[in-house]
């Protein structure tokens, strides 16, 4: 596992451990780098990451609200959403340069890592919406809509013509 991806999974435990704590962030790094083996580089990287999600999550959260299909925020497990947020944030942020490509891959491996079954798929179809409206380079061809089940809306399970994107 490359060392941003490790940032990347640290982050996300960072900002789920700040979510269900009320701790302050500067508490909860303090503490998680205690227990956690990483070198520089990569400590750096996954605190940028929380710290960046924690100050613009009300930006991020309205950016992903506006491409959620039968869904609201509120009923996004959270972990689901703490990873929609960390790859949003990767995506906009102009000191952090990663192809959008690798941005979602990265989150559907953080959603096989800590989500449901369902949360790859979900998480896929909503930067899949979000990347061809505003990335530049991405591929028209790519579905523009959060896949959804008809009858409950929840996140559709990939059929069997559909190619796992990882």
């Amino acid at each position: 596992m490359s060392s941003r991806s490790r940032g990347r999974q640290f982050a996300v435990q960072m900002i789920y451990q700040y979510e269900f704590s009320g701790d302050p962030l500067d508490h909860i790094l303090h503490h998680f780098w205690r227990n956690i083996e990483a070198d520089q580089t990569t400590r750096e990287f996954s605190s940028q990451l929380a710290r960046g999600v924690l100050n613009q999550r009300t930006e991020l959260d309205l950016e992903i609200g506006g491409y959620l299909k039968n869904w609201t925020l509120d009923r996004i497990a959270t972990l689901d959403r703490i990873i929609l947020e960390l790859a949003l944030f990767e995506l906009l942020a102009r000191d952090i340069e990663v192809p959008w490509k690798v941005v979602i891959d990265e989150a559907v491996t953080l959603a096989k890592m800590f989500g449901t079954d369902k949360s790859p798929t979900f998480i896929n179809g909503v930067l899949h919406a979000w990347c061809a409206r505003n990335s530049e380079g991405f591929d028209e061809t790519t579905p523009d809509e959060t896949p959804t089940d008809s009858d409950d809306g929840k996140p559709a399970e990939p059929g069997p013509d559909e190619a796992d994107p990882t």
